[in-house]
């Protein structure tokens, strides 16, 4: 398990391994052009679409309490230009249904708009 001084897992953190699996930790980037070398890998969606894998073929894919994946992205501010008329402006178009249609056509059922 990892700890608050340390949050970020690592192979050190496997305390059990009853099939005696090889686990080998590559940096998230190089795991698109590893897929033919490994039995199993697991991905997070940024390198997945970059890699244009397809997502329905994946083993297992990670969903949250509404059955959607559990990624989010967040428009955030910094409290000074929280009532910044550019910050709302984009905010909106973030928002939009023309926004909403976008992520629709072009990721297809792997993206969901969130809002």
């Amino acid at each position: 398990m990892t700890s608050p001084e340390d949050p970020l897992p690592t192979i050190k953190d496997v305390t059990e391994n009853p099939k005696n699996l090889k686990i080998v930790e590559l940096e998230s980037a190089l795991l698109p052009r590893a897929l033919g070398e490994v039995d199993l890998a697991a991905l997070n969606g940024n390198y997945v679409f970059e890699a244009k894998l397809d997502i329905t073929k994946a083993l297992l894919i990670d969903r949250g309490q509404d059955g959607y994946n559990v990624w989010s992205e967040y428009l955030v501010t910094r409290p000074e230009t929280k009532g910044d008329a550019r910050v709302a402006k984009l905010a909106k178009v973030l928002n939009s249904e023309e926004t909403r249609k976008f992520i629709e056509e072009r990721y297809k059922g792997q993206v969901v708009a969130a809002f």
